[in-house]
């Protein structure tokens, strides 16, 4: 597998290096000899299957783990933050404290600052001479080490993810405002590189918005591991394909990703052809020399089974699952003016739908609205405070939680299945087995008697979603699907759900997953409120920003009653110059990112690393100047 590396150019300081890195993870050899870089102010994204190393590999870039073999380099000027994809809390912490946790001279100055100033506020008069003291020796400090940047930084992307209560303890947050508070520790330092994965993993829409925003203005280099494929097209520029334990790159987002992926896979199935003739000439010449293997020309016999190997690897990438379902009655779910409320948070008032068949739902709203209690009353496990919810007599659920269930280490993948079923039936009326089953959904034979223990995260949650299939649902109901999933995975569910003819309703914060799979969208307030909208979720983030555009432009519009002196709004005249020539010049640099989207189509080798610099730099003006515009074009009115 060709490797993807990054050189350090006249453009940019190469931050980060590894070299022939390889790791392996009990019997299974993760990857090796992996070879990349990231320069200043680059975006990169590492995609890969579920239990490829992906997250294995972060925790080597950012020194939590060894490598078995290789290098990694780090330039003196590295300043690395990390969110790891399950971080570790202490539940007693106030969120104040968790984010100021850190070994820096930098956070410990900062932290020092708060205590004492935090000491003083509650200090007896005898002590408070002392404190003063210290405190005016920590600002000095403060000034040197550059702590109120921080201290401003820490106080903007707080304020930004709607992070009040500093006080509160970790322990007593939502799974939502812990990630905020990760996020808010991991963005807040003073770093030039920031290292995510999964960072967009219980996080609401609108948060996942900010966050993809704030990664496309920062100067900050960015490696990240996400399964949301807008937020990979939005942030980044260069995408590293983990993949049968070697890495390829790709230079641009996930849309040219995919097509020069399509490419590559276009020209080995021409060579794959190619392979075949050869291999059929081969085996002719195996057979007709039974001797001569055995004492002459081993290189070509070994040339053999090389290309047995390669077609055996092609097939293996095939993939297509389908299962039957019960047929669904007139009758399928009937929601009658049901109210939920935890003490004095509303989360739903009075709501009543009945779903017609077919239909394809869409769940969305703010972290704690009330998205996943309202799939657990479905399901009967809890109870709605008024009203009641009738489920027709043929409608049969299959319920994908967010948690998943326990599951025991010791037991075998095959064994996990064979609780739940031994074979399945297809559309076309065929049985399956659970071995092949698990081999189309990427599961290769030598994992099938594997401890459960021993997959990954990602891997647990297919084989979850997979048992999940088995009974043959026709009503499903997915609660975050999409965390920890590979891309691979979800298109295969994508691709599944588009020929499901049962109903399927779906909480989830993958804006590309819920285009693919919903149609009608219910929109959970947080106020006990539930408002219905027919379209994809692209299609109704388009009419919520024109509609916070007209209640803007109400609340502006001037009292005519009271006299307005407006004056220091308008452009001056140099800003007016300048918001004329700015649509010329994003116009240019759009034509120019074409250009560049166009020569790694078909790349010259000797001229990719200014190619991929000046991609960087011209995805990163056309941002700045975007901004600048709509910063301008507000004023201009």
């Amino acid at each position: 597998m060709n490797a993807f590396s990054s050189t350090e150019t006249d453009h940019g300081v190469n931050l980060l290096s590894v070299k022939n890195i390889a790791k392996t993870h009990g019997e299974k050899r993760l990857f090796t000899d992996i070879t990349f870089g990231i320069n200043k102010g680059e975006k990169l994204a590492l995609i890969g299957a579920n239990g490829t190393g992906k997250s294995t590999l972060m925790k080597i870039i950012c020194g939590e783990m060894e490598c078995d073999e290789g290098e990694v380099y780090r330039n003196n000027s590295l300043h690395l933050a990390y969110l790891p994809q399950n971080p570790v809390i202490d539940p007693g912490q106030t969120v104040l404290e968790h984010i100021l946790s850190g070994d820096s001279l930098l956070i410990k100055t900062v932290r020092s600052y708060e205590s004492c100033l935090s000491r003083l506020h509650s200090a007896d008069p005898g002590d408070q001479e002392k404190l003063q003291h210290e405190l005016a020796a920590l600002s000095r400090r403060m000034d040197e080490v550059g702590g109120w940047t921080m201290e401003h930084k820490i106080t903007s992307v707080l304020e930004q993810l709607g992070i009040n209560g500093l006080d509160a303890a970790m322990g007593t947050l939502s799974g939502g405002m812990k990630k905020k508070v990760e996020l808010a520790k991991t963005l807040a330092g003073m770093n030039n590189c920031i290292v995510l994965d999964e960072p967009t993993n219980h996080l609401d829409l609108e948060t996942i918005e900010w966050l993809q925003d704030y990664l496309v203005a920062t100067d900050a280099a960015v490696i990240l591991i996400t399964h949301d494929r807008y937020f990979l097209d939005g942030v980044c520029s260069k995408i590293l394909e983990l993949e049968d334990g070697g890495l390829t790159g790709y230079q641009g987002n996930y849309s040219l990703y995919m097509e020069l992926k399509a490419k590559r896979l276009e020209e080995q199935a021409t060579r794959q052809v190619r392979i075949g003739s050869v291999l059929r000439q081969e085996l002719e010449w195996l057979k007709r020399s039974p001797r001569a293997r055995g004492t002459k020309d081993k290189k070509r016999v070994e040339r053999v089974y090389d290309l047995m190997d390669s077609t055996d690897s092609q097939r293996a990438s095939a993939m297509e699952f389908s299962v039957t379902n019960r047929r669904l009655g007139k009758r399928i779910l009937e929601i009658k003016n049901i109210s939920k409320a935890f003490g004095p948070v509303r989360l739903i008032d009075g709501f009543s739908y009945s779903v017609k068949k077919g239909i394809r739902i869409g769940i969305v709203g703010p972290n704690g609205s009330g998205k996943t209690t309202f799939l657990k009353m479905l399901m009967g496990q809890q109870p709605p405070d008024t009203g009641r919810i009738d489920i027709g007599v043929n409608t049969r659920f299959g319920y994908f939680d967010q948690l998943s269930e326990s599951m025991n280490g010791e037991q075998t993948v095959m064994g996990y299945l064979k609780e739940y079923a031994d074979e399945i039936k297809r559309e076309n009326g065929e049985t399956a087995n659970i071995r092949s089953l698990l081999e189309e959904f990427q599961f290769p034979v030598y994992q099938h008697h594997s401890k459960l223990k021993f997959l990954s995260g990602g891997e647990l949650r297919r084989l979850y979603l997979l048992k999940i299939l088995l009974p043959a649902p026709n009503f499903l109901l997915f609660d975050e699907p999409t965390n920890d999933l590979d891309i691979q995975t979800l298109s295969l569910l994508e691709q599944f759900l588009d020929k499901f003819d049962g109903c399927v309703m779906t909480v989830s914060h993958d804006r590309y997953f819920l285009d693919r799979t919903a149609d009608f969208l219910l929109i959970f307030d947080g106020e006990g409120g539930v408002q219905g909208y027919p379209g994809s979720y692209s299609e109704y983030a388009r009419y919520r920003k024109e509609q916070q555009k007209i209640e803007a432009a109400e609340t502006q519009k001037p009292d005519s009653r009271v006299r307005h002196n407006t004056d220091q709004k308008k452009l001056s005249f140099k800003e007016q110059k300048e918001f004329e020539a700015l649509l010329p010049a994003i116009e240019n640099l759009e034509e120019q990112k074409a250009g560049l989207e166009a020569f790694f189509l078909d790349p010259v080798p000797a001229v990719l690393a200014e190619k991929q610099e000046l991609y960087t730099r011209v995805c990163r003006e056309i941002a700045d100047k975007t901004a600048r515009w709509e910063e301008l074009a507000d004023r201009a009115g």
